[in-house]
């Protein structure tokens, strides 16, 4: 039993974070561990109203510190501030990248930082915290490690991916790419106190982790915990929450990073799938990314279909629409071949973003995502091309059911329903 045990969990940048651990924090719970979550920036927690079932399942599970109204969230995170300097070469490699057009958004967001705030609160209320789960292993916490140099670090990536390891030597980027992008990793992770484990999907996720951990870091396997038969089955129990979406025919736009695709073509991709959805008289569910600043609004008089910003978790609204769209490549095929969707980018590969053309390879005189090259996506680049598969799904049941099998056929490759899902979770508590 472990009654005495405290967990925190660190929320940094969005509630992508909160899907991924949301199987974790329920095992802890299990586990009798007493589980405290926060928002570093409550600017997310209070997006909460966009992702009602996760905040339902995480106010289930654990105790959110945001919750609390004794908290100052305008106060001076002075700090939070002196803490950068701690770590000299992760600075010098942030600084590197330093664009000065963006110094608005990097003083934003360390001012609204509030990890001071709760380190005080919790150190007050608890005489120790055991595990400190982080929801996000690529932000700084060295404020969290100076004072809690004896808690047990516990690091996530912050959404699932398939990295592609093998095909390294055909990633469509410079040569010396990866070894600079990764410098910062390096340094982050450098802080950590010994014996801190760092999670991963599968083997293709955690041969890319040693590409840039140290000796203080230990690579455990999780698997594809939300993807998994217990956390979807139990996800049902949330499956009636109040929306105002139409039971008609739906679709599901899901609208990749703005910065990765360019505002222009990003406002002509989201304009031809409304020109597809009014010709087969399907409704839109819109999910906009967490960081984009899109005003999806501007878009609601568009046509005669109509149009619905989910207030659900991704998971939550796959299951009111058809088919997915999704303006960019991303892990979240995975989730729509689980709900026996079939997911498609609406993308074109090779554009002039380095960041962005890390996941892409150019294979056969092709660049493709990685996602699309191992099958589980189907790639159109252009609105005519949308058009006819879109049509054609919609119009003959047979090749849609052929379509996802594909897509599932393929699947079943990449996650193992037979791996023993917290295996490895379940072993390092019971260690303690």
């Amino acid at each position: 039993m472990n009654l005495n045990k405290n967990c925190i969990v660190i929320f940094n940048k969005s509630w992508g974070e909160v899907d991924f651990v949301l199987p974790m924090i329920k095992f802890l719970g299990e586990k009798n561990i007493n589980v405290i979550s926060i928002f570093r920036n409550n600017q997310i927690y209070c997006e909460k109203k966009n992702y009602k079932d996760l905040y339902k399942i995480l106010i289930e599970n654990t105790e959110v510190l945001n919750n609390k109204n004794n908290f100052n969230y305008d106060k001076l995170k002075i700090n939070y501030f002196f803490s950068l300097f701690k770590n000299y070469k992760y600075l010098v490699e942030k600084l590197k990248k330093f664009k000065f057009s963006r110094i608005r958004n990097y003083l934003k967001n360390m001012q609204n930082d509030n990890s001071e705030i709760f380190i005080r609160y919790i150190k007050n209320k608890y005489s120790k915290i055991d595990y400190i789960l982080c929801a996000d292993f690529d932000s700084d916490y060295q404020i969290w490690i100076d004072n809690f140099r004896d808690s047990k670090f516990l690091l996530f990536p912050h959404a699932i991916s398939i990295r592609g390891t093998e095909y390294d030597h055909l990633r469509n980027i410079p040569k010396n790419y990866i070894s600079t992008n990764f410098k910062i990793r390096v340094e982050n992770l450098k802080k950590f106190p010994k014996n801190t484990i760092l999670f991963g999907c599968d083997d293709d996720e955690l041969t890319y982790f040693k590409k840039f951990i140290g000796d203080n870091i230990i690579l455990k396997k999780i698997g594809f915990a939300r993807l998994s038969n217990e956390w979807m089955q139990y996800r049902k129990k949330f499956k009636k929450i109040e929306n105002n979406i139409s039971p008609k025919k739906n679709l599901l736009l899901l609208i990749g990073k703005e910065n990765y695709i360019g505002r222009t073509e990003l406002d002509k991709k989201i304009k031809d799938i409304f020109k597809i959805a009014e010709k087969i008289n399907y409704n839109i569910i819109i999910k906009n990314h967490p960081r984009n600043n899109l005003n999806i609004s501007l878009y609601k008089m568009y046509g005669k279909i109509k149009i619905y910003e989910s207030e659900l978790s991704l998971h939550a609204t796959i299951e009111k629409v058809d088919f997915v769209i999704m303006t960019s490549k991303s892990g979240v095929c995975l989730d729509c071949i689980a709900y026996k969707k079939i997911p498609i980018e609406f993308y074109k590969s090779d554009r002039n973003n380095k960041k962005n053309n890390f996941y892409e390879f150019r294979i056969n005189s092709k660049v493709l995502s990685i996602y699309n090259f191992k099958g589980l996506t189907y790639n159109f680049d252009n609105y005519l091309k949308l058009n006819t598969f879109i049509k054609t799904i919609t119009n003959n049941s047979f090749l849609k059911r052929k379509y996802y099998k594909n897509c599932k056929l393929s699947y079943s490759k990449v996650v193992d329903h037979n791996f023993k899902y917290f295996e490895n979770f379940r072993v390092l508590f019971n260690w303690c």
